[in-house]
């Protein structure tokens, strides 16, 4: 057992660009609370929402289609029954009202205040636009909307999640965005060698989901769409191919770590790095993922043979 262990592990904070806000270096990704599953899975989703307070993740990441809104709505009963200084960032875009292509500023905003009154506040934190297609996302019309919501206090920061660096590229200049949800990995590396640098330029945060690649080193899986498929090499492969994948980067683990918890740490390790979205099912999931924050750095000499197995098992892929 080492020191970490007999520990509650304290997150840090970091600031969310612009904003300034103080978020927690390691986020809680909240589409797993909103499962349906009865009494019991509300007790679960509470039980996590508790321990991600007790471990100071303040940063919770949520969207209006999480549970058919049920996410929000757990969201919002914890909020009023804990009061604290978290910081609630919703997604909206992908509704059936909304999306592929009916994306109108009513709809937007009767989104927004479905969220509002789900999460019961009076202002979102933050809305992220919800892995909108590129062409929609150079829309001057829309970004024209999110600076009115903001102005009418229905929104206090703005930004976006998207599946490419294309995408949040498309975003990065755009007057008032806050921050960027874009999925970084070890098996995904080309948001830090391509976006990184604009995303400091413009003092945008990078938020990163998909820390475990999709549920390849996890767990905690999701299903894949086929654009996401599409998007991350690593999710066309075959199973044979993601097993030997996950066996090579298995044997760089350092002693004392997890799987789970060097691939944290990897981006934690980026300055550019404002969180990292992790999805728990399980108080002992949260502690565990939090404890990363909580760990040195990665040698120079493993972040090397992480960056030699990108390029030798991944890249040739990824382009």
């Amino acid at each position: 057992m080492t020191v970490l262990d007999k520990v509650k592990p304290v997150v840090s904070k970091r600031l969310l660009g612009k904003s300034k806000i103080p978020v927690s270096e390691i986020g809680l990704a909240c589409d797993l609370i909103g499962r349906e599953f009865g009494v019991e899975e509300n007790m679960r989703a509470f039980s996590v929402l508790a321990a991600a307070d007790n471990c100071g993740i303040n940063f919770w990441d949520t969207a209006d289609v999480y549970g058919n809104g049920l996410s929000e709505s757990r969201l919002g009963a914890w909020q009023k029954k804990n009061k604290g200084s978290r910081l609630v960032a919703t997604k909206a875009g992908r509704a059936k009202e909304l999306f592929p292509d009916r994306h109108q500023y009513d709809r937007m905003r009767r989104s927004i205040e479905g969220s509002l009154e789900r999460l019961q506040v009076d202002s979102l934190d933050v809305l992220h636009l919800h892995r909108l297609p590129e062409r929609i996302l150079r829309s001057e019309q829309l970004w024209a909307w999110l600076d009115d919501f903001k102005r009418q206090g229905l929104i206090k920061h703005f930004g976006a999640c998207v599946d490419t660096v294309d995408e949040a590229l498309s975003c990065i200049e755009r007057t008032g965005l806050t921050s960027i949800e874009v999925v970084i990995n070890v098996c995904h590396q080309k948001p830090a060698e391509q976006l990184f640098a604009s995303a400091r330029a413009n003092d945008v945060a990078i938020v990163a989901r998909e820390p475990f690649a999709h549920g390849l080193f996890s767990p905690v899986t999701v299903t894949s769409t086929p654009e996401q498929k599409k998007a991350y090499s690593y999710l066309e492969r075959s199973r044979l191919q993601q097993r030997s994948m996950l066996q090579k980067i298995k044997e760089l683990v350092p002693e004392g770590m997890t799987l789970e918890q060097m691939a944290l740490r990897w981006l934690l390790d980026f300055d550019e790095v404002s969180s990292v979205l992790i999805g728990a099912l399980s108080v002992e999931q949260v502690n565990s993922f939090a404890k990363a924050a909580a760990m040195p750095s990665l040698s120079e000499e493993l972040r090397q043979k992480i960056a030699s197995f990108y390029d030798e098992n991944v890249r040739p892929y990824d382009e």
